[in-house]
């Protein structure tokens, strides 16, 4: 029997054509009417000494072979097998499953009428592909998943763009609102504009870094130190109208003087002496500490410009290292204003005197623009 289809109807007996061993011989059964006993002999020649023939049936109904036994073919290529069942289908297997193989094959039923069909030929080819359907829905989200371990730090990314300079412009008063700010082209100063009030905003012109002993003497010192971040000078033209500074000195006795000591504070800027001669105090032999503040506002400028303001040279009461015997307040010869040259830079020093000699620490110092 070859590939192509055998049909023929024979009572109890069917002797097949042999096939190719390599593969399975299938042959369809119809017109099966009952069960009965069968039993397939085979005559084969080309099989290895350990050749052996599985016998398959497929019980009708089921779609599955099922093995119903082997023909030992390895001594002399012959063998038979009983078996019963009905079936719509035998197939016979070979192993190994040695190329060359041929065989003749003979089924007896007892009182049945078989139709056989050969083995099944090779599939066609298969046919073109059919047009893409439609996309089907999306599914529903999974479940999310666990949070996974931690990865290693990532190398430093390059540095980032040198940010921008924010810079107030000089300019006249802007349209107010609240919050705003701006450099003031009058006064040269911060302002800003809040709660329906504008004001500038005070700086720090110098503070002092570090402690500063001073020996005391009949001749004036000065208490501002020597350590110091900021300037002490202000620049030519720094002085506008209105333009208001600070000057504020604080410490305490290091060695008292052997008898009281009578104080002259002064407050010098550039090499004008603007509050002099302040000496209504003491220093006392048991005084512990000092605070000294002086307050200068511009009134004109130019070289023959103006300054006036305030200096207050005690700590009031007598506990301070300069007792106030009377009111130790000067304003400037009683408010009057004092020349100075605005037009260079002049530098600021807060002097001390004492008729006894003695030693202070000064502990903080600063120069401040109010304004």
């Amino acid at each position: 029997m070859t590939d192509a289809i055998l049909r023929r109807r024979v009572p109890r007996t069917l002797i097949a054509a042999a096939w190719a061993g390599a593969s399975a011989l299938t042959m369809q059964v119809s017109d099966h009417a009952g069960l009965a006993q069968h039993q397939l002999a085979i005559a084969a020649t080309g099989v290895p000494s350990s050749g052996v023939v599985t016998v398959w049936i497929r019980p009708i109904g089921s779609g599955v072979f099922v093995s119903v036994g082997t023909i030992d073919l390895s001594v002399n290529g012959t063998g038979r097998l009983l078996f019963s069942g009905i079936f719509d289908a035998i197939k016979l297997t070979v192993s190994p499953a040695f190329s060359g193989i041929t065989a003749a094959a003979q089924l007896d039923s007892q009182n049945e009428d078989f139709l056989f069909e050969g083995p099944q030929g090779a599939a066609g080819a298969s046919g073109p592909a059919g047009a893409t359907g439609p996309a089907g829905a999306t599914g529903p989200a999974g479940a999310t998943g666990p949070t996974g371990a931690t990865g290693p730090t990532g190398p430093a990314g390059p540095p980032g763009p040198t940010g921008t300079t924010f810079t107030f412009v000089p300019q006249a008063a802007p349209t107010l609102a609240a919050g705003i700010t701006w450099g003031d082209s009058t006064q040269n100063a911060l302002k800003t504009y809040i709660n329906g009030v504008a004001g500038w905003i005070p700086t720090i012109l110098m503070v002092g870094s570090a402690a500063r002993s001073v020996a005391l003497t009949s001749t004036a010192a000065d208490l501002l130190p020597t350590t110091y971040v900021g300037t002490k000078t202000i620049p030519a033209n720094f002085l506008v109208v209105g333009k208001t500074l600070r000057i504020t000195v604080r410490g305490y006795v290091t060695t008292a003087p052997a008898t009281t000591g009578n104080p002259t504070v002064s407050l010098v800027i550039g090499s004008t002496t603007v509050f002099g001669s302040l000496a209504n105090g003491q220093i006392d032999t048991t005084a512990k500490s000092f605070s000294i503040e002086a307050t200068v506002t511009c009134l004109t400028t130019g070289s023959s410009g103006t300054v006036t303001g305030s200096l207050d040279g005690g700590s009031g009461g007598n506990q301070g290292v300069i007792a106030q015997a009377a009111s130790m307040w000067s304003d400037g010869s009683a408010g009057a204003s004092v020349a100075i040259n605005t037009t260079v830079a002049n530098a600021i020093a807060l002097e001390l005197a004492s008729s006894s000699s003695c030693t202070v620490n000064v502990t903080y110092s600063m120069i401040e623009v109010l304004a």
